[in-house]
């Protein structure tokens, strides 16, 4: 791999174990880690030309777009959060290191796996839907699935 290649993986792999951590501790995605992250993302795009920039880019904007107004039209139907600024936030910086082609698989893989999560544990430990889950960690092992 070149070496912008080697260090954005680098960036991104640290980044995205980082995250997820934080997020199964505290339920929280920091800014200063998810806006570096999509910062970073844009920056390596950049190397790469001037059409995967806008491509990533497009893709940025796009996901925080919907994902924004998932979390508006959750919170207005069930009176409270079910997406956290630091998910949206999360998933715009995958759209800046895989594109508009990749980013429904990142919210597909993210979203299965957090269901077969709570499956799971609603089978094992009696989890029910009022309790809150990380969402950061599905999201940031998607990302990491469909860029490598």
């Amino acid at each position: 791999m070149p070496a912008p290649v080697d260090l954005g993986a680098a960036a991104l792999g640290v980044s995205l174990l980082l995250l997820a951590a934080i997020d199964v501790r505290t339920q929280r995605l920091p800014d200063r880690l998810t806006l570096p992250l999509l910062a970073a993302g844009l920056a390596l795009a950049a190397t790469e030309g001037p059409g995967v920039l806008a491509d990533r880019a497009a893709a940025a904007a796009l996901a925080w777009g919907v994902f924004t107004a998932l979390a508006a039209g959750y919170r207005r139907q069930r009176g409270c959060d079910g997406l956290g600024g630091g998910d949206i936030k999360l998933f715009a910086a995958a759209g800046a290191w895989v594109g508009l082609a990749r980013l429904p698989e990142v919210a597909l893989l993210a979203a299965s796996g957090a269901l077969a999560a709570i499956a799971l544990a609603a089978l094992t430990t009696g989890w029910t839907v009022r309790r809150r889950i990380p969402f950061g960690p599905f999201v940031a092992a998607a990302l990491w699935l469909v860029w490598r």
